[in-house]
């Protein structure tokens, strides 16, 4: 009887030991993951502009422009299709783009100057990318990189 109750003390002690590593482990990952709002902060350079409509592509500009991103603004420098140069307030959300009292399916949303767009961030070959798409006429697709 002894041997038994040791043993289950012992499997209940590695089971805690466990479940605390692993709460540990995923609470310390959503912490480390920047939110969207602070990966987009910095100087973004524009590479291209195109538009996906009728099954074509079309591109509409190559660089000229960049969009600076501090906590509460946004310096546009250099004309592009959808904006002018100039400072904008915006907000980020996390809604549905085409009806936002919709509660699925949800996007990243960035919203200045009556404008919206898609918010996409990702790293390629240590190369930091953002991808904003406005569905204005078509799909119109602005990619800068940092």
């Amino acid at each position: 009887l002894f041997i038994f109750e040791r043993q289950n003390l012992i499997i209940m002690k590695n089971l805690f030991i466990l479940f605390v590593s692993f709460f540990s482990f995923v609470s310390c990952n959503r912490e480390d993951s920047p939110s969207i709002q602070e990966q987009i902060l910095g100087t973004w350079q524009l590479d291209n502009i195109s538009q996906r409509k009728d099954a074509a592509i079309i591109n509409l500009q190559n660089g000229g422009a960049s969009f600076e991103f501090s906590p509460s603004q946004l310096k546009i420098s250099g004309n592009t299709i959808l904006s002018s140069s100039g400072v904008f307030s915006y907000e980020v959300k996390n809604e549905n783009y085409f009806n936002s009292d919709l509660s699925e399916p949800k996007s990243n949303i960035l919203k200045f100057n009556n404008q919206k767009f898609v918010i996409e961030v990702a790293e390629s070959n240590n190369v930091q990318i953002l991808i904003l798409t406005n569905y204005s006429d078509g799909r119109i697709i602005y990619r800068f990189t940092k």
